[in-house]
């Protein structure tokens, strides 16, 4: 299945949010503008998690869970 590029576009605005310390659902939409495309970021961050780029814990400093890169996703970018 081929992506088309609105979703392209939504996995790399993704990415930038999480970058840029966006790391709930609802951050990484408002971060990004996508107010109008949480249905293709719901898809994307599916999507991104099962290539392996993202995925959803708490492993962090302030134990919250979110959306963190993945060394795969950290080699990618």
């Amino acid at each position: 299945m081929t992506q088309t590029t609105k979703s392209k576009r939504v996995a790399q605005q993704i990415i930038n949010a999480i970058l840029h310390g966006a790391h709930t659902t609802q951050m990484i939409i408002k971060n990004q503008g996508l107010e109008l495309e949480s249905a293709t970021v719901e898809g994307q961050l599916a999507s991104l998690e099962c290539q392996g780029i993202i995925e959803y814990h708490n492993r962090n400093m302030a134990k919250e869970f979110g959306w963190f890169l993945t060394d795969e996703g950290q080699s990618r970018i």
